[in-house]
């Protein structure tokens, strides 16, 4: 892994996000900016219109702009059924990716980066420079193998977040397209083992000798709320010290999902007389959160492309409790140190391992958050991820000068 700042020019970078809001895409381009320019990267990033992204990458120096995109592009995800809104947006694809070809910041790049399937293609419509797509999903279920196909025929290098992915995207004999695995990281200067301040408790009107369990996640309904909920009320009386808290909030933009925090609200408040489950808003400074909670849960009902909040868990001294497959497989590694895995889409065995877990002492649990942390620093660094990314960048844009 390289740290040393490079003494030839900087490679100009351009990446083309399709959100400027703060997902795990987006934050993935916040741990890049974070050491961009000490890794000898100029890194520019195109949006396609404003929002709480733009401020965080001005912070590191980083060179911002939005190149509009029509709404039939930007909102094609939220048309029910989405067939009558297939030519609008690919019209509004077409437009978007004119206006990223005369943008100066994509007409200078050594080369592109893109974050997202909508800006997979529009800049594989408009590039002439070295294009590299970052995977951060599988597949579509319905037009996985389009995808596969395009991705092993538009770009000119894929990046895969976890393992996970690269193998869900590979085709047939290695090529030039193979997808080569970048794990994402964390700040592990912001995300780090703290005193307890009881802030939540504080919060949500609890006593301070209360545990909390948490579960950190965009209110999505695959993500598994519901199960994560019906698990704990089935062991709550059994650990009759601990409370369940959810923080998150809504970000997705398909009309699925729209709705389902005021659904999740909704049964939470049906059973709050008798249960003791929390639901806390989205937190900007999520990193707060995670010193708080005696154990994270993540519970995703699909298979999880990475799963970024594991990461930050660990980097606090947390211990987690996951679903075994996926990118959490990944990032816990040997078992059990940093944390433990749990069939997936299992509410009863999830319960069954939750309250195995409730019922270690303290220090067995102390210990999983210690070895995770050391985990996060040997592996999931945001400084190892942005090096790791660097020196792939060069590779790939030095292979087509």
């Amino acid at each position: 892994m390289s740290s040393q700042v490079p003494d030839h020019a900087p490679l100009r970078v351009t990446a083309v996000a399709v959100s400027s809001q703060l997902g795990g895409t987006e934050r993935v381009l916040i741990d890049l900016a974070r050491h961009a320019a000490d890794l000898g990267l100029a890194l520019r990033v195109l949006v396609p219109l404003d929002g709480p992204l733009l401020p965080l990458l001005a912070r590191h120096d980083v060179a911002t702009a939005i190149v509009p995109a029509s709404d039939a592009l930007l909102k094609s995800s939220q048309q029910r059924g989405r067939l009558w809104s297939v030519l609008p947006a690919l019209a509004g694809l077409w437009k978007w990716s004119a206006r990223l070809k005369r943008h100066e910041f994509f007409r200078s790049a050594d080369l592109v980066y893109t974050t997202g399937f909508k800006s997979h293609l529009a800049s594989a419509l408009a590039h002439k420079r070295p294009l590299v797509w970052h995977l951060h999903e599988f597949p579509p279920t319905l037009t996985g193998p389009v995808w596969r196909v395009l991705a092993r025929m538009l770009p000119d290098a894929l990046i895969a977040n976890s393992r996970t992915v690269s193998d869900r995207w590979a085709i047939g004999k290695a090529t030039a397209t193979t997808p080569i695995t970048v794990r994402n990281g964390v700040d592990v200067e912001v995300f780090r083992p703290r005193p307890q301040s009881k802030w939540i408790h504080d919060r949500l009107g609890l006593e301070h000798n209360r545990k909390l369990i948490g579960m950190p996640a965009v209110l999505a309904r695959w993500k598994g709320h519901l199960e994560v909920i019906e698990a704990f009320r089935s062991v709550q009386d059994e650990c009759a010290d601990t409370d369940l808290v959810i923080v998150g909030g809504t970000i997705y933009d398909t009309l699925s999902e729209t709705r389902y925090g005021e659904e999740l609200e909704r049964v939470i408040r049906q059973h709050e007389a008798h249960t003791r489950v929390h639901l806390l808003p989205f937190q900007r400074d999520i990193e707060r959160v995670y010193p708080e909670l005696s154990l994270v849960l993540h519970y995703s009902l699909r298979s999880e492309p990475f799963g970024k909040v594991i990461v930050e868990a660990m980097a606090s001294g947390v211990p987690v409790l996951a679903a075994d497959e996926g990118g959490p497989r990944e990032i816990l590694g040997p078992q059990p140190a940093a944390g433990w895995l749990v069939e997936p889409r299992n509410p009863a065995a999830l319960a069954s391992a939750m309250r195995d877990v409730l019922q270690r002492p303290q220090s067995e649990l102390d210990a999983a958050g210690a070895a995770g942390r050391a985990r996060v620093e040997s592996h999931y660094s945001s400084r190892r991820f942005a090096s790791n990314l660097a020196d792939t960048f060069r590779r790939i844009a030095g292979g087509m000068a």
